[in-house]
């Protein structure tokens, strides 16, 4: 009975110890308990990556960095909200966290420091490639002039029509630019897939330079009429043109006869602008490229990658203002460098600076657009309307007939040029067409290069025909 006795009390006090044990334990080092196993099967990761969110113009989300994925035991951000819609502006960051684009430009202010985040390790005690993590909602960023819907219609035409090349869209009374898009695409979860690509696809050509062949014949036509050119004055084209005991050919081979001013432009002969660009002279062609923006970067954006283009200066031969005369030569011009003098041409002869960030947003998603920056007048307006009339009758019965929109009207120039490159034994020629649209009282411009397109009527001007059409059943009423 004794012995019965102390295993009782024996049994209480250890059901008392292991009682307050178990209280100490849940209630004293709860959480120092609760971290340690959770440690053993989470792991904590350090993300520095874009956080900020960007935006279009009307506040709709391009991207969401909301969502990050692990590959290889490191956080990255996975795609976002549009897929790979407005890839080459936006940009990406590489597996060196390298930036480009927007991203790379602004890494500082989409970026806001380090955070760790807890990510469940799998059996193997490692946390799974593509595991998904989503962070909390967040508003701050930046908003772009670029509009949905019409960066949509952009990639989708030049989707549509298979180009190689850049569409850029802009509203030609502000410069903000409205789409900016080029081709061939890329996926921006799969960087390191192009990095060695031959074709390009990590290069917003929207912003490379290229000849611009005749479509530099509105720089040449703007220097002229601000000088001394009368557009009454007819020149006679039988094809072919000596200069300099050279022969240089007009693209129609048996000639176009007798033409003024006008229709040299809307046919885009050759012969005429030889001529003219003689009679105006290289500096003041040159110069008056300069002054609507050619040879250097339009938007002035540290770490985009925005090509200069070439503006040639120099003492010149006649043979060499000739090619001068019709984007040949020296002369280079990024897709964005035309737009902003179609810009210009169409708010009247006065230049914008035109841009794509709309402004900063604040936690609350608030944002405070910039208002526009004039930087003067490049030509007046009596020569804006004369040159916006020549584009027009281009489109109406010269070589941009197949940019012509239904309903609404637009006006441009197209642009074959040749480069002197070869591609499968063939040497290339970018096909371009720059034009604006409705014909009257003209809101958007849009300039289409097509990369090897051969000829500019044939490559790009479906292209931009058909980003008009769809632009104008949106938004103009």
């Amino acid at each position: 009975m004794k012995r019965l006795k102390i295993f009782v009390i024996f049994m209480i006090f250890a059901a008392m110890a292991l009682t307050f044990r178990l209280a100490y334990i849940c209630i004293v080092k709860k959480e120092d308990y609760s971290q340690k196993a959770v440690g053993q099967r989470v792991e904590r990761l350090k993300y520095s990556g874009i956080k900020g969110v960007i935006y279009d113009r009307n506040m709709i989300s391009i991207t969401d960095y909301n969502n990050i994925t692990v590959k290889d035991g490191k956080l990255f951000f996975q795609g976002n909200k549009t897929n790979n819609l407005l890839s080459h502006v936006i940009g990406y960051v590489s597996d060196d966290g390298k930036g480009s684009g927007i991203i790379g430009a602004f890494a500082d202010a989409l970026s806001n420091g380090e955070k760790a985040v807890s990510c469940l390790k799998g059996p193997d005690g490692k946390v799974p490639d593509g595991y998904l993590y989503q962070r909390d909602s967040r508003y701050s960023g930046i908003s772009l002039t670029i509009d949905y819907h019409m960066q949509k219609i952009a990639e989708n035409a030049m989707d549509k029509y298979g180009i190689k090349g850049a569409a850029v869209v802009a509203d030609c009374k502000t410069g903000e630019i409205l789409a900016m898009a080029s081709r061939p695409n890329f996926d921006k979860n799969n960087i390191a897939k192009y990095l060695n690509g031959t074709e390009g696809e990590l290069v917003n050509k929207a912003i490379s330079a290229y000849n611009p062949g005749s479509v530099f014949k509105i720089a040449v036509a703007a220097a002229a009429l601000e000088t001394s050119l009368n557009e009454e004055r007819t020149y006679s084209c039988s094809g072919e043109t000596e200069i300099d005991g050279r022969a240089f050919a007009c693209h129609k081979e048996d000639g176009h006869g007798t033409l003024n001013v006008k229709e040299a432009f809307a046919n885009s002969c050759n012969s005429a602008f030889y001529s003219i660009g003689i009679e105006t002279g290289a500096d003041m062609i040159c110069k008056y490229a300069r002054l609507f923006g050619f040879g250097k970067e339009v938007l002035k954006i540290n770490g985009i990658c925005e090509d200069e283009g070439v503006i040639p200066s120099g003492d010149y031969t006649d043979a060499q203002t000739a090619n001068i005369s019709i984007g040949q030569g020296d002369v280079m011009v990024t897709p964005l460098q035309v737009a902003d003098m179609m810009c210009t041409i169409c708010n009247g002869g006065i230049r914008n600076q035109m841009k794509i960030i709309r402004g900063f947003v604040d936690a609350d998603g608030k944002c405070r657009p910039t208002d526009p920056v004039q930087t003067g007048r490049v030509i007046s307006k009596s020569t804006a309307d004369k040159i916006i009339s020549m584009m027009i009758e281009a489109v109406k019965s010269g070589t941009g007939i197949e940019a012509q929109i239904e309903k609404y009207g637009a006006g441009g120039k197209t642009g074959s040029a040749e480069t002197g490159w070869e591609k499968d034994g063939e040497l290339m020629t970018q096909g371009w067409f720059a034009g604006f649209f409705p014909a009257e009282e003209p809101k958007y411009v849009c300039v289409v290069v097509a990369e090897n397109g051969k000829s500019g009527s044939k490559s790009a001007c479906p292209v931009f025909r058909q980003i008009g059409e769809d632009i104008c059943n949106i938004n103009v009423r």
